[in-house]
């Protein structure tokens, strides 16, 4: 059985009951209603940074088809002031203005500095335990 299987394709974003999740900081949500999955933060205003709004994305969780390890969570960068994240309008970004796809391969767009990547924990030590078949 496969530790994580996470495939990248606009089906893979919705909520159809197959999403499990772990935990993230107390200062990171995911909640999954209407099909897709949100992730939110509080805004990080510290002085290198200064963010005034609540980071939202939405269809923001890739379904873990291994139902195993669980969604990988899209969780933008730790600062996202004067950045498309922030982008006012009716198509802010989102896991599928990020996500690509041919019919045959899909994938995901990551950059370092506008997707760092997709995390399954925020706290990868509470995932692991003294068993090889459960971390």
């Amino acid at each position: 059985k496969a530790a994580g299987l996470w495939s990248f394709s606009t089906e893979s974003l919705l909520n159809v009951g197959l999403i499990n999740m772990n935990s993230f900081n107390p200062n990171q949500d995911v909640a999954c209603a209407n099909q897709t999955c949100t992730y939110t933060r509080v805004p990080n205003a510290g002085s290198d940074c200064g963010e005034t709004e609540a980071l939202r994305i939405h269809s923001a969780v890739v379904r873990d088809e291994a139902q195993n390890l669980g969604g990988a969570v899209l969780v933008g960068s730790s600062c996202t002031a004067r950045s498309d994240w922030q982008r006012q309008g009716a198509s802010p970004l989102s896991g599928r203005t990020l996500m690509m796809h041919n019919g045959l391969v899909g994938a995901m767009q990551f950059d370092g500095r506008l997707n760092q990547g997709l995390y399954i924990s925020g706290n990868i030590d509470a995932m692991v335990t003294d068993s090889d078949t459960t971390s």
